[in-house]
């Protein structure tokens, strides 16, 4: 067994981060990270730190990009509030409609009187 780290993958999302960890150990395969610390303080950056890097053991390195090529990243991504991305289409037209779009112009009244002009006395 060799002292050998391997970088797997850079996540860039501390909760994926969490998920894909312990998905690898729940098969065995000891994982560690590299910059979790910075991108714990300073969250910001971890698109400038290159985000945190995951490392598994050299030796079971071709166990976990079989393990981790398996993953379908798409297997539990729903619609934005339904599972029917018409519905999500429609209520984000109706929000964009009730937010953004300003109310017509208020168009003045028309009065069929005459208009006295006020005179000081």
């Amino acid at each position: 067994m060799s002292d050998e780290l391997r970088i797997i993958a850079s996540i860039y999302d501390r909760s994926e981060l969490g998920l894909v960890r312990a998905w690898l150990e729940s098969h065995g395969i000891w994982t560690s990270t590299i910059g979790e610390g910075h991108v714990a303080v300073q969250w910001p950056l971890a698109v400038a730190l290159g985000g945190v890097r995951l490392t598994v053991r050299a030796e079971d390195y071709a166990r976990a990009a079989e393990l981790l090529a398996g993953l379908d990243p798409y297997r539990f991504a729903r619609g934005l509030f339904s599972s029917v991305r018409l519905a999500d289409a429609a209520f984000i037209l109706m929000l964009f409609f009730l937010t953004f779009v300003p109310p017509p112009a208020r168009i003045p009244g028309t009065y069929h009187v005459e208009r006295r002009t006020w005179a000081p006395a």
